[in-house]
């Protein structure tokens, strides 16, 4: 689970949705622009992992739900003590939702500054059974990687806990790689 919630903040996805604006003056909404794209595959991508977090297609059990609460509450707090104008709005399965400017790049670092306090001071909390753990899905994944001909580099995060450095290039080579798996999955093209 730890490593889910690490990737999910290196890939800088996190637990809030967006509120989106469309313009009034069309009948069809204007196309996303890049930086709003990005966001929300960051939105989407966590999602997805929460989902399987907390019971794949399944509601989430009130303990589950606190928990997320809290951390919304937390992230509130943590963005609104630094100036940034956010509210909390709660869905109808009961789920808090942060809502803000989602085109200011500074509350996306906030966030992000966020989750790499609340993680660290996790991994501060960590036996040396679960740093071996850590380290040891760390070197999984780097095998992986250089399975596919990635080069990556691996940096010491905490008190022996090391992770790979999440740069913009290993991103980009591992969104190149998503995206050509996805184009394989499709059916070719009948030709008549």
């Amino acid at each position: 689970m730890w490593k889910r919630m690490w990737l999910a903040l290196a890939a800088a996805t996190v637990l809030v949705v967006a509120a989106v604006t469309v313009a009034a003056a069309t009948d069809t909404p204007p196309a996303p622009t890049p930086a709003e794209a990005e966001q929300s595959q960051r939105l989407d991508d966590h999602d997805h992992d929460h989902a399987e977090d907390c019971k794949l297609g399944g509601e989430l059990s009130p303990d589950e739900l606190a928990e997320l609460n809290a951390e919304t509450a937390a992230l509130a707090e943590h963005l609104s003590s630094r100036g940034f104008a956010v509210t909390v709005a709660t869905r109808a399965d009961g789920l808090d939702e942060l809502v803000f400017d989602e085109e200011n790049g500074a509350i996306w670092e906030a966030i992000e500054q966020f989750y790499i306090e609340s993680f660290m001071a996790e991994v501060a909390e960590w036996s040396e059974a679960e740093k071996a753990e850590w380290n040891a899905d760390v070197e999984a994944e780097v095998a992986e990687l250089v399975a596919l001909g990635i080069a990556v580099e691996v940096e010491e995060i905490a008190d022996g806990v090391y992770d790979i450095v999440w740069t913009e290039e290993l991103e980009r080579r591992l969104d190149e790689l998503w995206h050509e798996a996805e184009l394989d999955k499709q059916p070719e093209a009948a030709t008549g």
